[in-house]
């Protein structure tokens, strides 16, 4: 019986796209890795920035990766990380946001490579 949990434990994960990412615009071959985003089939993910590693909704939405992540009082996420089809990335902050404005900016840069 162990066994096939653990079986079943490792197909979940077997799906799981992750991929690397560096502040700025323009990959370096020996730059720091800043985030580690991972995502699976069921829709769950990971991102890991800061030493910190935040469970979060993942989804892709046309060619774009999308989490999700830090659910408020409100059940809204507060943060959200993009990755776009060139690898390009983009990292939103929701708290920011003044009551009744729909949508922020882009705090961040980055750029991605799958691991």
């Amino acid at each position: 019986m162990n066994k096939l949990i653990v079986l079943l434990l490792l197909a979940g994960t077997a799906n799981a796209e992750t991929f690397n990412c560096q502040a700025g615009t323009i990959w370096f071959p020996d730059g720091e890795i800043a985030v580690t985003a991972t995502g699976n089939d069921d829709a769950t993910g990971k991102i890991h920035a800061a030493g910190v590693t935040y469970e979060a909704w993942y989804h892709i939405e046309g060619f774009t990766r999308r989490w999700d992540f830090v659910l408020n009082e409100n059940e809204k996420y507060n943060y959200a990380f993009e990755i776009q089809v060139d690898g390009s990335a983009l990292y939103f902050d929701f708290t920011t946001l003044d009551s009744g404005e729909a949508s922020a900016s882009a705090l961040q840069l980055f750029v991605c490579k799958k691991a």
